[in-house]
């Protein structure tokens, strides 16, 4: 359940589970501005079995329109989450790691990953994630590749440090 339930939120846009930890997009949230989205963090409950809200995720940089949450991809220790639509231009993705020596389990932002796309374009870099072993794809579905608008792109990021164009 929405922590702070607010209409037009949007909670439950992006959600993505695994083990003990889900994380639920709510890509209507405005506490950046109108529709710059927020992702909450829920906790299993060892005990009972209940999911309890554990932390809120809300990075500094996020800006009205951003709809921050509305993708993402869980695979302890990582977490990728997609801003839709960084200042109108190709979107961007916040990569978290969960804090592995602390006993709280928090998570932290470690990098912000980008296309190679221009910043004016609407690539929808982010529109699709997943990832596994350290490794992720990241969908661009309206990027234009070759000339040829709209034919898309997928981006392959090996062990979260570098990025290639993949050709469709």
């Amino acid at each position: 359940q929405n922590p702070n339930p607010v209409a037009n939120n949007y909670f439950g846009h992006g959600v993505s589970i695994e083990g003990d930890t889900i994380a639920i997009g709510a890509n209507g949230d405005d506490q950046k501005g109108s529709n710059a989205g927020v992702v909450q963090i829920f906790k299993n409950s060892l005990i009972d079995e209940s999911w309890i809200f554990h932390q809120q995720l809300l990075p500094n940089d996020l800006v009205a329109g951003d709809q921050f949450g509305r993708s993402m991809s869980l695979q302890d220790p990582f977490l990728l989450i997609g801003a839709d639509q960084y200042t109108f231009g190709p979107g961007k993705v916040y990569l978290y790691e969960k804090e592995s020596q602390s006993t709280s389990s928090n998570w932290t932002l470690i990098s912000i990953i980008t296309s190679s796309d221009p910043p004016t374009s609407r690539s929808l870099f982010r529109y699709s994630l997943s990832q596994f072993n350290g490794n992720a794809i990241i969908g661009a579905h309206y990027s234009t590749t070759n000339g040829l608008s709209n034919a898309g792109s997928a981006y392959l990021l090996n062990g979260f440090d570098s990025d290639k164009d993949l050709i469709p």
